[in-house]
């Protein structure tokens, strides 16, 4: 219940920093369409304010963290099952691979 708490408010969080960035988007927009107006050569960041990329980051790390976290114990894969059931001489038996129209037949 914990984990599954803490990925909600991880995509809340994230939700908020793509928000924040399309929000910083417009507003640089805005800039420089009035620093153009004014006529003076006026350098606009166009880089993302630290603290939005920060809490992308943050939130990205925390709502992975959480789900692998609550995905519970993984199944050992065990691959000596399958060997153990089976003859061995099924092993060499690949029907997958006949071929019953091949050249050889226009040879003869």
């Amino acid at each position: 219940m914990y984990l599954r708490t803490l990925v909600h408010v991880g995509l809340v969080s994230l939700i908020h920093a793509a928000f924040s960035a399309a929000q910083h988007k417009s507003y640089r927009r805005i800039v420089r369409v009035e620093v153009q107006t004014d006529m003076s050569v006026a350098s606009v960041p166009t880089n993302l304010p630290l603290d939005i990329v920060i809490q992308a980051l943050i939130s990205c790390f925390v709502v992975l963290t959480a789900l692998v976290a609550d995905s519970g114990h993984f199944k050992a894969i065990r691959t000596l099952d399958d060997h153990n059931r089976k003859p061995q001489c099924t092993f060499d038996n690949l029907p997958s691979l006949y071929v019953f129209s091949h050249r050889g037949r226009m040879l003869r």
